[in-house]
């Protein structure tokens, strides 16, 4: 999983301020994984979305060698995610 760094910190109350929020906790790293590959000898390959994760999955079970799979997300919107999941699991659990 790559957020681009920082995301846990989407976790606590700071994330409300910007600033600082954005400049001093967010980390965002820019970097491109895809040379570790060549430097290491092994297949890489970078997805976007559940359906490309999956053709990569299948693809990567059925190779020989060393296969990495780099899925991309957003911090924020993943973490979204999360708190939906979070506040419905509780909703049920007090009904």
């Amino acid at each position: 999983m790559n957020n681009d760094g920082g995301g846990i910190f989407h976790m606590l109350p700071i994330e409300a301020f910007d600033p600082p929020f954005e400049g001093q906790f967010k980390t965002p790293h820019g970097l491109d994984f895809a040379p570790t590959a060549d430097l290491y000898g092994f297949d890489y390959v970078r997805t976007d979305g559940r359906a490309d994760f999956a053709d990569a999955y299948r693809a990567s079970v059925a190779s020989d060698g060393t296969q990495v799979i780099a899925v991309s997300s957003d911090a924020e919107a993943s973490h979204r995610v999360r708190e939906s999941i979070r506040e419905r699991v509780v909703s049920e659990l007090k009904d």
